[in-house]
């Protein structure tokens, strides 16, 4: 379940930002990344990303499309558990799914930092959505930034 933010926390898509400043050794192409600043306190937020609507007139089953893309966290390690994931939902009900991307557990490797990373992951869930979110949900407080590049959502 999303917590909302607290006062003073940066997380969300009014503080995104598209900037050509991204780290080097980017493997995608163009020349801009969309730049999320992330501010998890681990009380009161959980979780930090960007979401748009991606279907206004009605929500639309994503099961079966695929989501591809690159991402980039700057900031401290991670703690032990994290995610990285897609969250989906409508406006107009309770409607959600939630597909892990990247997961790290308990005596395993955390999320990496400073490093991009590819990623490609199939809707398997196929609740009606007309919202869609990438975000972080580290198990304790994170501060960081989040670029997200060549994001792509393609169907059957």
């Amino acid at each position: 379940m999303k917590a909302p933010a607290s006062p003073g926390d940066v997380n969300g898509a009014t503080n995104a930002v598209i900037s050509s400043t991204r780290p080097s050794s980017y493997p995608g192409a163009g020349s801009y990344s969309l730049v999320v600043p992330i501010g998890i306190n681990g009380a009161t937020s959980y979780v930090g990303g960007v979401g748009v609507l991606i279907c206004p007139s009605s929500p639309i089953s994503l099961g079966g499309f695929t989501i591809a893309g690159y991402v980039y966290f700057d900031g401290p390690a991670f703690p032990e558990y994290a995610v990285f994931q897609a969250y989906t939902w409508t406006g107009t009900d309770t409607s959600t799914a939630v597909q892990n991307i990247i997961k790290s557990n308990a005596g395993s490797n955390t999320i990496p930092t400073k490093t991009w990373l590819p990623f490609t992951r199939g809707f398997e869930l196929g609740y009606a959505a007309d919202r869609f979110t990438l975000e972080v949900a580290p198990n304790g407080p994170w501060s960081g930034t989040m670029y997200l590049d060549d994001i792509t959502i393609t169907g059957l």
